[in-house]
């Protein structure tokens, strides 16, 4: 177990008398406490070895121009975001909040708050380097259709293997389309804005009626669909799922003109992350996470789930 508690007083110069593992989360890559200071104030402390500095600097440069509803990272005695410590990025972040968007009550100012977040984020001018959209969904279409070779092994696998052979075809129809409207869209020239790439309800903390968007690990420069997509899916525990809901979020983010190609494919490429993520996670015999990968993998393809709900352009 690694010192965490001196590191954070040494390089961000807080005492900390309590220290909470956060075990919840997808990022495999990362370890998150609470940590909660002599003074009683709470910290999101992250050490971490995937992601870039730029889930950082991003929220700070947000913050530091006005925008309601994200919050920067506390500096350390550097002058830095973060400190390096055993090989791992440190950071430590003020603690928001307890309450979750997945497990409270999503009202209309929330719904509101939750919409004029992102839109800020989306009419934000900052310096930073940050990836920029390619089209580049290879990764998953590939595994998509290659990873039914490996379906072999237990019981749970075998489970797995069910889930892939009922929903073969519309896999593959996924798989296509995805492959088409990227080619599409990769040779048009449309404006780009800052996106957080993962706005889900996952990444959506709450004060009162205010909506916080965490985790900015994967932002980036893209057409808003990117983003918006979340609000569109119908999923309920990615964004709004009923008319009311979505007529509450945008409400908040206001009047746009959104390309339901762009729409469609962002969404085809979150199915397929996570089909393929969760699906590699289910078949590692050595993770303790097995069971819940496969659930996972099942509930894409329920009624509400994000495979199901994949537009599917005719």
């Amino acid at each position: 177990m690694p010192s965490i508690v001196a590191w954070v007083q040494e390089d961000f110069g807080i005492e900390l008398e309590k220290l909470e593992r956060i075990e919840h989360g997808a990022d495999v890559a990362a370890a998150v406490w609470r940590g909660t200071a002599a003074d009683g104030r709470a910290y999101a402390v992250k050490w971490s070895g995937g992601g870039s500095a730029a889930g950082l600097l991003v929220p700070a440069l947000l913050a530091s121009a006005g925008v309601r509803g994200i919050t920067a990272p506390v500096r350390a005695g550097s002058g830095e975001l973060s400190t390096e410590r055993d090989g791992r990025r440190l950071s430590v972040v003020p603690w928001i909040s307890d309450e979750h968007s997945f497990g409270a009550e999503m009202t209309e100012a929330r719904w509101h708050s939750y919409g004029a977040v992102l839109a800020a984020v989306h009419a934000a001018s900052v310096e930073v380097d940050l990836p920029r959209e390619t089209y580049d969904h290879g990764r998953w279409t590939r595994a998509a259709l290659e990873l039914p070779e490996q379906f072999v092994g237990d019981h749970l696998v075998q489970r797995l293997a069910d889930v892939w052979r009922t929903e073969a075809e519309r896999i593959r129809v996924i798989v296509d389309q995805t492959n088409a409207l990227g080619r599409e869209l990769a040779a048009e020239t449309v404006p780009f804005v800052l996106c957080h790439a993962d706005p889900h309800r996952g990444n959506v903390l709450l004060t009162g009626d205010q909506a916080w968007l965490i985790d900015w690990d994967d932002a980036m420069f893209s057409p808003r669909e990117r983003d918006l997509m979340f609000a569109l899916s119908g999923v309920s525990f990615f964004g709004p799922s009923t008319e009311e809901e979505r007529a509450w979020f945008f409400a908040g983010y206001g009047p746009v003109d959104v390309d339901e190609r762009r729409v469609a494919y962002h969404h085809g490429v979150r199915a397929l992350d996570d089909l393929v993520s969760w699906s590699e996670q289910a078949l590692d015999p050595n993770d303790a996470d097995r069971e819940f990968a496969l659930e996972i993998v099942q509930g894409l393809f329920t009624a509400g789930g994000l495979a199901r709900r994949t537009p599917i352009r005719s």
